[in-house]
């Protein structure tokens, strides 16, 4: 598919330069940064034995309120996502970078799937041809909502990710927090008899069912709109 070698083509690039000797920051055209993310990353990674981190599809932090750390809700189990990663230099760097990249041949997918069956082997969809996990670390993690802001965590970045099947689940998420363009009438501002209705982030101490599925502690914003109620 011409979209999995698009994103193949985004680790030869980030290769590319990592060879003539830089530290990289990957980062999806569908991120936005809120912060300079410079300092974390030089007290995390540069100035600490960290070679790598990554980003999760983890929707929850074991981290405590206040704390600025990596994450502590990692294991073989979470998934990685590669839309945002910062890998500096080390002596087995490039030797990395060539590894996942030879994982493109055996046609398992895109960027990120082979970044999971390289780091997270069997643990990856269950297969049991390939090793236990190959790596151990920590990844960064990014959640949804407005965990930062109940946990008390600095917001450094937003990756917009698929909530749904089209385009409009990306553009759902960024009206979340009115960073998506949106005519005045979509607000009501030109309609007196109407007005937005949203809800802020929820705190829910303990785990909760909804039909089959379980629900982390930490839910942070309930999408139920944006709705149109009347006055």
């Amino acid at each position: 598919m011409h979209w999995q070698m698009q994103t193949w083509n985004k680790v030869h690039v980030m290769a590319a330069v990592y060879e003539m000797g830089f530290h990289v920051l990957h980062s999806d055209t569908d991120t936005t940064w809120f912060a300079d993310p410079y300092p974390y990353f030089k007290r995390l990674v540069l100035d600490a034995p960290v070679h790598a981190t990554f980003s999760t599809d983890s929707l929850e932090t074991r981290n405590k309120k206040g704390a600025i750390e990596l994450e502590h809700n990692t294991n073989a189990h979470v998934n990685i996502n590669t839309g945002i990663y910062f890998v500096k230099q080390y002596p087995e760097g490039n030797a990395f970078f060539k590894t996942w990249r030879q994982i493109q041949a055996l046609d398992l997918g895109h960027d990120q799937d082979g970044l999971n069956t390289l780091v997270r082997g069997q643990f990856f969809r269950g297969d049991k041809k390939y090793p236990r996990a190959l790596m151990k670390g920590t990844y960064v993690e990014y959640v949804v909502g407005h965990t930062h802001q109940v946990m008390d965590h600095p917001l450094y970045e937003v990756h917009w990710v698929w909530s749904g099947g089209t385009m409009e689940s990306k553009q759902q998420l960024m009206r979340e927090t009115k960073l998506f363009w949106d005519p005045p009438h979509y607000y009501g501002v030109d309609d007196q008899n109407l007005q937005l209705v949203t809800i802020g982030p929820l705190w829910r101490p303990k785990l909760v069912t909804i039909g089959p599925l379980w629900r982390p502690k930490h839910l942070q914003l309930v999408t139920i709109g944006p709705l149109w109620w009347p006055k």
